[in-house]
């Protein structure tokens, strides 16, 4: 009853309080803004009129050097002025976004960039047929009000959550006084210092609410307990598929050892032979490897970074090319940045376009594309069907072609681990015989940006 009272008073009285603190935030932001940038119109146009002036009939040489001169009388001033003649930036200056080019349509035109850091209010004002003023006004200060207004209206529900909640204990501590000594008895057989005893969960009062708390406590440690002997079954499961897999390697070195020990092997026999082996140490330090990073990737402390998608998958299909020179790397997409630790990335892209390289024939194209919130890697090779296609991503499984052909198994599995810590998801589509696609979604509704540069589809390598 305690919790009751005290949760309803808070649902009823902290909602309210915060809707009305956010509502006179939002309100005094909107009257802030639509100052701000009512001054920088009335500034724009000042400056606008006194160019008109100076720039009438002149050449563009003497436009350059005059443009120039204002932008720097008035950046001292605080002032950023750029300037776009016959649609070409002049002094350096690059449109943020891509909808600045609406304010190039020969009227005078005002967006409020919100994309670039700091926010930006722009307006475009012709000066000439050929010349364009972008007056571009800071305006960081007012979101950053908002931010402190919000954030003062969050103090004011918490400060009304703790006023309500003591009023709240206060005024049921004497109807749940009674039921101390039983929370007390209840707490003690928690911590196991009591015995067995029926519990009346039947009762619908005070009494039976606690009850019945006290089962629900019972029942999350049997949960618990159950998760962690399913963690253990995991790991066992893990050691015993690793032992398996190790087998077979260190059989055939084994065996080829006893081989080299005698004598009747020619030269190039034993060269053979000891290339095998090289062959399969390398195969075990590659498991080493892969399963000493899938072990300690939940640990590692991510850096993140803001990434371009397409030239990092660029550089994924360079490390390859010279591999195998028979398969055409083509890297697709539009231009993309995510945020993201570039490293772990890397390493994504590189056991994606591996595993594809190694499940297509010669002559089949591997593509590499860029998303709007990641990427995905396409083949044209053996492919999975279902039932290979839902192990795909366990440690060791080697159902399908392309993982069969001296891979460790783990691939997979540390590229899900990889996308899960980006807060993303790895999904597969594949048809035997058909190919397959592997796509990494990164950051679901989350931040990125299309960098300024536009590039072209391009291919890596041809066979």
């Amino acid at each position: 009853m305690k919790k009751r009272l005290t949760l309803l008073m808070v649902l009823v009285f902290v909602p309210l309080v915060l809707l009305i603190t956010m509502l006179s935030a939002q309100r005094a932001f909107r009257l802030s803004l639509a100052q701000e940038t009512q001054r920088a119109q009335v500034s724009e146009g000042l400056i606008a009129q006194e160019l008109r002036r100076v720039l009438a009939g002149k050449e563009y040489q003497d436009t350059l050097s005059l443009t120039r001169q204002y932008q720097e009388r008035y950046i001292s001033q605080g002032i950023r002025l750029a300037f776009v003649h016959n649609g070409a930036p002049l002094h350096d200056f690059a449109l943020p976004q891509e909808s600045y080019q609406g304010l190039l349509n020969g009227q005078r035109a005002a967006l409020l960039d919100t994309l670039s850091a700091p926010p930006v209010y722009a307006i475009g004002d012709p000066l000439t047929a050929q010349t364009t003023l972008l007056y571009l006004q800071d305006v960081s200060d007012v979101y950053a009000l908002r931010a402190k207004l919000h954030q003062e209206a969050l103090g004011y529900a918490l400060l009304g959550a703790l006023a309500v909640g003591m009023l709240a204990l206060l005024l049921s501590h004497g109807l749940t006084r009674p039921l101390n000594q039983l929370t007390r008895a209840a707490q003690g057989l928690a911590r196991g210092e009591g015995g067995e005893a029926p519990l009346p969960t039947k009762r619908q009062d005070e009494v039976g609410e606690l009850a019945r708390t006290f089962q629900g406590m019972q029942d999350a440690v049997q949960t618990r307990e159950q998760a962690l002997q399913e963690e253990a079954a995991q790991r066992q499961h893990l050691l015993d598929a690793l032992a398996h897999e190790m087998r077979t390697p260190l059989c055939s070195l084994l065996g080829n050892a006893r081989l080299l020990e005698g004598e009747k092997l020619s030269a190039a026999q034993r060269s053979q032979v000891a290339g095998d082996m090289a062959a399969e140490i390398k195969r075990l330090a590659d498991m080493d490897q892969q399963l000493l990073k899938l072990t300690t990737l939940p640990q590692e402390e991510l850096e993140i970074e803001e990434i371009d998608i397409k030239a990092l998958l660029h550089r994924s299909a360079a490390r390859f090319a010279a591999r195998f020179p028979h398969n055409p790397l083509l890297v697709d997409g539009p231009d993309v940045c995510l945020r993201g630790d570039e490293a772990l990335l890397s390493l994504l892209a590189d056991n994606l376009l591996h595993n594809a390289l190694r499940a297509s024939g010669l002559g089949q194209s591997v593509i590499l594309q860029a998303i709007e919130n990641g990427f995905s890697v396409i083949d044209e090779g053996h492919g999975m069907d279902a039932g290979q296609l839902r192990r795909a991503t366990e440690p060791f499984y080697k159902g399908d072609v392309s993982r069969a052909t001296g891979g460790t198994g783990l691939g997979l599995s540390l590229c899900r681990q990889i996308a899960t810590l980006h807060g993303g998801a790895l999904s597969l589509q594949s048809t035997p015989m058909q190919g397959t696609t592997v796509t990494v979604s990164l950051h679901p509704g989350g931040y990125f940006v299309t960098p300024p540069r536009l590039s072209s589809n391009q291919e890596v390598n041809k066979p």
